[in-house]
């Protein structure tokens, strides 16, 4: 059986888990509030993942693809993370 392709197994995880992107912007605005401009995804997504037990769906295949869902998505988040450039489709 063929695996589909990353970008429509996000789609399908952002349906199933809205609570992933809730959390990782409430973590990404709290640090914003303490003054930081840049933050690693990565380490908003490991905090979200230990502190938040009843969190489900975090695939460490999708946190890039968060990075740049969010700055797009918030215009407050924009520039908050890092990107390389996208290879998959």
């Amino acid at each position: 059986m063929k695996r589909l392709p990353i970008g429509a197994r996000f789609q399908r995880h952002l349906v199933d888990h809205p609570e992933v992107e809730k959390n990782l912007v409430r973590l990404a605005r709290r640090e914003k509030r303490r003054g930081t401009s840049r933050c690693s995804i990565r380490k908003l997504w490991e905090s979200a993942r230990h502190s938040n037990g009843k969190l489900s769906g975090m695939d460490d295949h999708f946190h890039a693809l968060y990075s740049r869902r969010l700055m797009v998505k918030y215009p407050d988040l924009g520039g908050m993370f890092r990107t390389r450039r996208r290879r998959a489709p």
